[in-house]
């Protein structure tokens, strides 16, 4: 495990959630695993830290208010589409052309585990990690 924790080190995550608590609660647990978390409340924050960081991969949430999922997804995808995108919801019913623009989708019931095994997919573990 302590492998894969000095693996995950190497990557930066940003966390996208208008929800304070469940935004804190999951940046810690993903931390805990041992990736690098940055953090936004919505879309202008997390373009802005997108923009303005190395971010290996993006979590983030499909209602938000201002800026939802899709739009914030659609501009990152813009910019740098090599960055993977897992949606993290509980909106049950999102357009196909919506799920489209991300690498994953994680009901927000899930576990860690299950984020971790999508970014673990999504991110290259160095070779004798």
């Amino acid at each position: 495990m302590a492998d894969l924790a000095t693996a995950a080190a190497r990557y930066t995550v940003l966390y996208v959630d208008d929800e304070p608590v469940l935004l804190m609660f999951w940046a810690e647990l993903i931390e805990s695993a041992g990736y690098k978390v940055l953090t936004a409340y919505d879309g202008p924050s997390a373009m802005r830290l997108f923009l303005s960081e190395i971010v290996h991969a993006v979590i983030l949430d499909y209602e938000m208010p201002g800026m939802d999922g899709v739009v914030l997804a659609a501009q990152m995808r813009r910019i740098n589409g090599d960055v993977p995108l897992i949606l993290h919801s509980g909106v049950s019913m999102i357009p196909k052309e919506d799920l489209a623009l991300f690498n994953h989708v994680i009901a927000k019931g899930n576990t860690l585990a299950v984020i971790l095994k999508a970014l673990a997919h999504e991110l290259p573990t160095p070779a004798g990690a």
